[in-house]
């Protein structure tokens, strides 16, 4: 009887045992495992680090050719892209404007650069961003729409802000090409700024409007920008509205779907004072 109490006490210890060594690996493991969630978040992985420059890399050779080099590779956490640092040797290749795209791999985010010939490409879920792009489908755009904006305002109440921007990225692809137009890009249009005067409009007419804006404009520009994402935000006399699609062809259904209508406090004094001058 005393043998078989001792037993059945021993097994209970090695029972204990095997689950402390349990709970002591699984603390280790999850211990291991949040490092590296936090690694990943803050420095990115290796691996995707890898990938980011060997598609960066390609690019710049089927688009630049020899004309650049790498110069490092960085992870911005506050965006988590990759930004590849490359100096552009071409004037040509050089952006107008030297501000912002180049990364600080110390500090990881973005800095103001004072070398026109370094700029940053970065690269996230098959979309690389290259400011020379970007600025040239920006200047397309800026070309037509002051035509458009005509055409939209005329015999209307509508008011438009001086100009609108669009983002440009580049569908990551086995073959690019150094004629901008050719690549494979989509655009995101930021549609903001809108006015609308006109005092007779109803609350159903306002939710609408937006789609509406939105589609006439898009089939007034030519065939260059594939959009596929907006933010909009338009306002008239029953209120301010704002649509963001990301990533869905645009249909009049899809744009008014999601679009909806700020509440006071999501409202800035300008809003707020427009919408009080027309009731």
């Amino acid at each position: 009887m005393m043998c078989s109490i001792n037993e059945s006490n021993t097994q209970k210890e090695k029972k204990s045992k095997m689950i402390t060594v349990i709970c002591v690996v699984l603390a280790v493991l999850f211990g291991i495992l949040s490092c590296l969630i936090a690694v990943n978040a803050f420095w990115g992985n290796p691996i995707s680090k890898m990938i980011a420059e060997k598609q960066i890399r390609r690019y710049l050779d089927e688009v630049y050719s020899s004309d650049c080099e790498m110069i490092s590779t960085g992870y911005n956490f506050y965006s988590g892209v990759y930004v590849s640092e490359v100096r552009f040797n071409n004037p040509d290749w050089q952006l107008d404007s030297p501000i912002g795209e180049i990364i600080d791999p110390e500090k990881l985010e973005y800095i103001e650069s004072i070398d026109k010939s370094v700029r940053g490409l970065s690269y996230s879920n098959g979309v690389i961003v290259d400011g020379k792009v970007s600025e040239h489908y920006q200047n397309l755009f800026d070309a037509e729409y002051e035509t458009i904006k005509k055409e939209l305002s005329e015999d209307t109440l509508l008011q438009f802000p001086p100009g609108m921007h669009i983002y440009t990225g580049i569908i990551a692809d086995e073959h690019y090409s150094s004629d901008f137009e050719q690549l494979k890009v989509w655009s995101m249009l930021y549609f903001m700024g809108v006015k609308n005067f006109d005092k007779t409009i109803t609350e159903p007419q306002s939710k609408d409007m937006t789609a509406n804006l939105i589609l006439q404009f898009i089939n007034r520009l030519e065939n260059h920008y594939h959009f596929k994402s907006t933010q909009a935000i338009y306002v008239d006399k029953n209120g301010c509205y704002e649509t963001i699609v990301n990533n869905k062809a645009f249909s009049f259904e899809i744009l008014s779907k999601n679009t909806r209508k700020f509440g006071v406090d999501e409202m800035g004094e300008e809003e707020i004072a427009f919408i009080q001058s027309l009731n």
